[in-house]
């Protein structure tokens, strides 16, 4: 009977022996729960809000600046924009989902299908609001002769694991671990260091 390699509970002789085994094995099954825990508790909105944000604000070499406060922007109550992060002059405007494992669905489809391993749900396609939002955004800079580039973007950020995504290219998806890789690809630098807080300041006015 063997649990581990070059390991066999009949090599288990002496009252120290089980001893050490039982306590190795009990410090075991407390880690894994209080990992669990401590997981679970950090499994939040916000706390995925929180946490892209200042992985944004690293990525941008803090030269970009975001809000949350997207309730602010007209029309946008109870919609999926969680966050905005202007960076130079590129503007990503970002739906975050903090859970979910297994995510199916189409750029252009009404649905898409979010689940983990206990719950399963359906949901409306990110998209259609987030490229509304885009278009209400540009006319505003429109009007105010801005030049910027809008980007949607959707982030899957369960930290139980890496969400596995079945979303066709034009998904504007990506799970959180890639973030640094799709920023340095499509966000240009920002070398004019433009000060992004007068173009917040006009989106969330």
């Amino acid at each position: 009977m063997n649990f581990l390699r070059g390991f066999s509970i009949w090599k288990l002789h002496t009252f120290q022996d089980y001893l050490s085994f039982f306590t190795v094995f009990t410090l075991g099954i407390l880690f894994f729960y209080f990992i669990t825990k401590y997981l679970k508790k950090q499994r939040t909105k916000e706390y995925a809000l929180s946490k892209i944000s200042k992985k944004l604000r690293k990525l941008s070499k803090k030269l970009g600046v975001f809000s949350t406060k997207t309730d602010i922007i007209k029309n946008n109550k109870n919609t999926d924009l969680d966050i905005i992060f202007v960076d130079g002059r590129n503007i990503i405007l970002i739906k975050v989902f903090w859970w979910g494992l297994h995510i199916k669905g189409e750029s252009s489809g009404e649905h898409w299908e979010i689940a983990d391993n206990k719950n399963k749900e359906l949901v409306r396609n990110p998209l259609f609001d987030l490229n509304s939002k885009s278009k209400y955004i540009s006319d505003i800079l429109n009007k105010n002769n801005k030049e910027y580039t809008i980007t949607p973007l959707v982030i899957f950020a369960d930290n139980f694991a890496i969400p596995k995504l079945k979303l066709d290219k034009d998904s504007c998806s990506i799970v959180y671990k890639d973030l640094k890789k799709w920023y340095k690809k499509n966000i240009k630098p920002n070398k004019e260091k433009i000060n992004s807080n007068d173009i917040l300041n006009l989106i969330v006015q």
